[in-house]
């Protein structure tokens, strides 16, 4: 998989608002408190991949938390593989505290990238991995994000999206590998 890093620090932090604990931004749907949510969200009943993928960031086994997600569709007409289905979530950690240290931001991207690549279809597949300045509401801070966006290519819509989620399953392997990483680290810690 051609995976794409990128750090946006200096960029105002106005690409991204991560709602406080009420959840009183519009549309957002708090999955770690609320599991039985997921059917709130259209994308996820569309798209079982994507549902899979927020599950389980969202989940007890997981220190990572979703904000928001988008799926797209695009036609090339010249393009050998004409189709791409895509994708962006947003996550962050679900412990308050790495959501201000740009350093574990970092680790976990590189991380994330360093997984990621080993992944075979280089042809067919596409991930961007963006460490993002954010404002967290709740706190009245600026901090840090996660977003991660995942194209698949094909011949077809059908075999483009069926490309799609099959990266989506390997960056959901790699996300529960580096939360298990992150959580073997805070058990040192204390």
């Amino acid at each position: 998989m051609r995976v794409k890093l990128r750090l946006e620090f200096d960029a105002e932090p106005v690409g991204l608002e991560i709602p406080g604990d009420g959840g009183e931004s519009g549309g957002y749907v708090n999955l770690r408190e609320n599991p039985g949510a997921i059917e709130q969200i259209e994308l996820a009943r569309l798209h079982r991949p994507l549902r899979g993928l927020l599950v389980a960031l969202n989940s007890a086994d997981s220190e990572f938390a979703s904000v928001a997600c988008r799926t797209w569709t695009k036609e090339d007409a010249g393009a050998a593989q004409a189709s791409e289905f895509g994708s962006r979530v947003d996550m962050i950690f679900s412990g308050q505290k790495h959501n201000f240290e740009r350093s574990t931001y970092v680790s976990l991207a590189e991380g994330l990238r360093e997984l990621l690549e080993r992944e075979s279809g280089a042809g067919t597949l596409a991930a961007e991995v963006c460490v993002l300045r954010c404002d967290y509401r709740g706190s009245r801070r600026s901090g840090y994000a996660l977003r991660l966006i995942l194209a698949g290519r094909g011949g077809t819509p059908a075999q483009a999206e069926l490309r799609w989620g099959l990266g989506v399953a390997h960056l959901q392997q790699a996300l529960l590998f580096l939360s298990r990483a992150v959580r073997q680290q805070k058990a040192r810690a204390n």
